[in-house]
């Protein structure tokens, strides 16, 4: 289940029991992703249906005021299309922007609705 889905791409808040934070999935559309179905078949999966996500932020409490705030970022899709151009796009935001986890979901938010934006381009040889 998503918590957010824009025309380019989702994201997915998990929670841990062993970790006092959250995790904020991002799913785009662009990366070119095929999985087998319940045939054996290989499919093409888009944006939030697919296993893995592209893109993975670590939010931890501060212990000051409980804010949850950014702290790491792993990226185990970077050389799939349209990946690296969303994280250099969501570097231009200030780091005030993306410190906190609402500036993060704003930010995101924001890129994951850009018209015509990179990382959300379904390309057609990859469609099936």
């Amino acid at each position: 289940m998503q918590d957010y889905c824009g025309s380019n791409g989702c994201y997915m808040l998990e929670s841990s029991e062993d970790f006092d934070g959250e995790f904020l999935e991002i799913y785009l559309n662009s990366p070119v992703v095929y999985v087998l179905d319940n045939n054996g078949s290989s499919v093409r999966v888009v944006g939030g249906d697919r296993p893995e996500p592209d893109i993975i932020f670590e939010l931890f409490k501060n212990d000051e005021d409980g804010v949850l705030l950014t702290d790491k970022m792993e990226v185990p899709s970077l050389f799939l299309h349209g990946v690296k151009e969303f994280i250099i796009a969501l570097l231009q935001y200030d780091r005030e922007d993306f410190g906190t986890k609402e500036g993060l979901l704003k930010a995101v938010e924001s890129l994951l609705d850009k018209e015509g934006a990179e990382w959300g381009i379904v390309h057609e040889s990859a469609a099936e």
